[in-house]
């Protein structure tokens, strides 16, 4: 297993009573405004905007927020998490070298305001922003937990293993992930979107790519839900942390600037927006809004106040055949990579390549998660160690499958897959230590007669 890695993040990633108060409920939607030209994100409208932390929403989407406004759209931003666990700016704002719980938690309140603010610049009304109130840096390690809210996510900053926020979207929500799930889903049928603007699954922050997760299986348990004949959502990713994304760093360091050709996993398209003078000062004016933030990594986050945002648009699920597909690498080395196929009709096989024999203290794990309409959500694990394979099906011990292989570099592992969306990851650690992780858009074994995912997109 290579060692060189110090440190990477990993990539991914009960309905409850009435909304909070800062939340109203959506009226029954309206007739569809046009899409907009196919250049661009549909901008008519309700549109969700997904974002992990305070000034995601800003940073990836601000200049399509205005712009949808400014068409007569209606926009809704829900935040995932309070951005609270960032010692660096609790050192800065504080003053301190030792924060305390209580500092992260005040950290967290600065955040939410600063992000009230910047949407206010923006044009949206406050009504139409919410908290959810998960733990900072919590989403990807509850996505790759146990699922078990009877032992929630402990946060590393406030140290509390549930929300603080009485007037957030579900009050006091205690950090698990069938939480955060049911919490999207809830959102998903109060706004009722036309378009959902989200993090990218290729993004390299664990917060960012692991909401991208939840909002996946999510959007697919709502689009099955729809009536028939209802279109459902189109979603657009953006990304914020990747390798040399923004290639400059400061304000307006490259007006022409577009997203890097690089590869974004499974088939993918990138979709530019092209924003006016006055959306850009606008976008600035708003993330001026984010002092805490600013005061430790400036020159990043100006990066992204620039002529252009950037979108991808994946299809909502990749449907395989006999022949192998690479659905992406396992970061951070592009040289671990995911290939995953259907050789019969109903079953899947997923190789992991690039790998040896785990040494002692060391674990490749391969997840898959069926997304099914209505719930519940399958899981399956396979950790390879120094010791063998073990297998675990939604937490459980299972004899492991015949139908697995050590290969001279890597892992292959095939099960029956049925004909619902699956899921899949894989991670290396070191004992307790993650050093590589990624999250792939949804797949789906080939059935016996080609037929449609059911689910259509622009």
């Amino acid at each position: 297993m290579r060692r060189r890695w110090m440190w990477a993040v990993a990539l991914f990633s009960a309905l409850f009573a009435a909304l909070g108060p800062s939340w109203h409920m959506a009226p029954a939607r309206p007739a569809r405004a046009s899409a907009g030209s196919p250049a661009e994100p549909p901008l008519g409208g309700r549109i969700l905007v997904l974002a992990p932390h305070p000034d995601d929403e800003v940073l990836g989407a601000g200049g399509l927020i205005q712009e949808a406004l400014r068409r007569g759209g209606q926009v809704w931003v829900a935040v995932a998490t309070s951005g609270e666990s960032s010692r660096s700016a609790a050192v800065r704002t504080f003053h301190t070298t030792d924060p305390s719980p209580a500092d992260f938690s005040r950290l967290g309140l600065l955040r939410r305001e600063e992000s009230r603010e910047a949407t206010a610049v923006l044009g949206q009304p406050p009504s139409h922003l919410v908290f959810l109130g998960y733990a900072d840096g919590s989403l990807t390690p509850m996505w790759l937990g146990t699922w078990d809210c009877r032992h929630p996510r402990v946060s590393g900053g406030t140290h509390a293993d549930r929300s603080l926020l009485p007037d957030g979207f579900h009050p006091f929500v205690a950090y698990c992930a069938p939480n955060v799930l049911a919490d999207l889903a809830r959102l998903l049928r109060a706004v009722r979107p036309d378009t959902i603007v989200m993090p990218d699954l290729a993004d390299h922050h664990p917060d960012h790519a692991g909401l991208a997760a939840y909002a996946w299986a999510a959007v697919l348990d709502y689009d099955a839900s729809l009536p028939p004949g209802e279109k459902p959502p189109a979603v657009y990713g953006y990304l914020v942390h990747y390798p040399n994304w923004p290639a400059e760093r400061g304000l307006h360091a490259s007006e022409g600037e577009r997203l890097p050709d690089v590869w974004l996993g499974a088939p993918a398209r990138l979709v530019p927006l092209t924003l006016s003078p006055e959306e850009v000062r606008t976008k600035e004016r708003a993330l001026l809004r984010y002092r805490t933030q600013l005061d430790v990594s400036a020159p990043f986050l100006e990066a992204f106040v620039r002529s252009e945002e950037a979108f991808v648009v994946r299809p909502p699920v990749v449907t395989l055949d006999a022949r192998w597909t690479v659905l992406g690498h396992l970061l951070p080395d592009p040289r671990l990579t995911l290939a995953a196929r259907s050789p019969e009709p109903g079953r899947l096989e997923l190789r992991l390549e690039g790998l040896r024999q785990p040494a002692a203290g060391e674990t490749v794990s391969l997840y898959a998660w069926q997304v099914r309409p209505g719930g519940p959500y399958r899981r399956l694990v396979l950790r390879w160690t120094a010791a063998g394979v073990v297998g675990f099906a939604d937490g459980r011990p299972y004899p492991v499958p015949v139908d697995w292989r050590a290969e001279s570099d890597g892992i292959a592992w095939s099960f029956e897959a049925g004909a619902a969306p699956w899921q899949v990851a894989a991670s290396l650690a070191e004992r307790d230590r993650v050093l590589a992780s990624s999250l792939w858009a949804p797949v789906a074994a080939r059935t016996a007669a080609p037929a449609s995912t059911g689910y259509a997109r622009p």
